[in-house]
């Protein structure tokens, strides 16, 4: 495995999604840990729009080619928008999980639900006792 992008200017889930918080809307994706890690996505089954999911759950799944796995929401709240690109090509995560690639947005019922989330340092820190695992 090769080293992996992590930004400064999002918040992560220890499930390896990033968050993009704009007020009480957020934009969730996988981080570039979790898509290396997984391979090639071939299939992915988004969350409902409009639906309420609790933080911490499973909201879809993601397959590929040697794994499937779910996607978990980091926060609780009702999902305004997803990623229909996906749909098609859902290895547009893989080639831009940070931007093209995002996930779902999601319109936040708990602010302190944000405090829960990892800075870049924490996540880093956790990919690399997660590494480990794998090398």
């Amino acid at each position: 495995m090769s080293e992996f992008i992590v930004r400064d200017d999002l918040l992560y889930h220890k499930k390896h999604f990033w968050v993009k918080r704009d007020s009480d809307i957020a934009i969730i994706g996988v981080t570039d840990f979790f898509q290396k890690l997984a391979g090639k996505f071939d299939y992915i089954e988004l969350p409902e729009e409009g639906e309420f999911y609790k933080g911490d759950t499973s909201v879809g799944v993601v397959e590929t080619g040697k794994w499937i796995g779910k996607i978990i929401t980091p926060l609780s709240g009702r999902i305004l928008e997803i990623n229909s690109i996906l749909e098609d090509k859902p290895n547009t995560v893989n080639k831009d999980p940070y931007g093209e690639g995002w996930l779902f947005k999601i319109k936040s019922e708990n602010d302190n639900e944000f405090a829960n989330l990892l800075n870049s340092k924490e996540i880093v820190a956790l990919q690399e006792e997660e590494k480990k695992k794998y090398t």
